[in-house]
């Protein structure tokens, strides 16, 4: 399993993830693909791909904040997807 920050080349997979893992059939890819392209040109936002044998198995954002209780910033999970055919492939294989 190799994470790494997301690249233009997984929004599709992005846009798969979010629709079918999480449930927004209806989400349009171009608007996805735009705020994606936000994500990764923010210093406040970023993405991070999980790949299987070089296959992007899913995805998480996370979004940085400036805290009011502390001094310094915190992180927080905007989205997480883990495409069900990775965890019935890894089911199935042995120890």
């Amino acid at each position: 399993m190799n994470i790494r920050k997301a690249e233009k080349k997984d929004f599709s997979i992005i846009c798969s993830l979010v629709k079918n893992e999480l449930g927004y059939l209806d989400l349009v890819d171009s608007k996805l693909t735009e705020r994606l392209e936000f994500f990764n040109n923010s210093e406040d936002w970023a993405t991070f791909v999980a790949e299987d044998e070089n296959v992007v198995v899913g995805f998480i954002g996370i979004m940085k904040g400036l805290a009011y209780n502390v001094e310094g910033y915190y992180s927080q999970i905007m989205a997480l997807a883990v495409s069900n055919r990775c965890c019935c492939m890894r089911r199935h294989q042995s120890l």
